[in-house]
């Protein structure tokens, strides 16, 4: 088994911790090509904190809406938190 096939330990996450924790990603889509997985917890969308699925999809949106061709998540992992660029479809 090669380091790509390894599986990642997913993020900790308590209930009350800030953010969005990923459930499902499209292993061909661009956040699966930029690295995030299952178990990633998605901290803020475009600089603003997201504390549900809606706020996630309202942001996308907003940015796709004003013009923007992709948008900068930070997400958290059980390796650490780090900023990821998604192109918006």
């Amino acid at each position: 088994m090669n380091e790509r096939s390894t599986p990642r330990r997913p993020a900790t996450f308590r209930l009350d911790d800030p953010g969005v924790v990923v459930t499902e990603v499209d292993p061909q889509g661009p956040a699966a090509q930029r690295g995030i997985q299952t178990g990633d917890v998605i901290l803020n969308v475009g600089g603003k904190a997201v504390a549900n699925v809606g706020d996630v999809r309202s942001e996308l949106a907003q940015a796709k809406s004003s013009g923007k061709r992709s948008v900068l998540l930070q997400v958290k992992s059980a390796e650490a938190t780090r900023f990821v660029a998604v192109p918006l479809a």
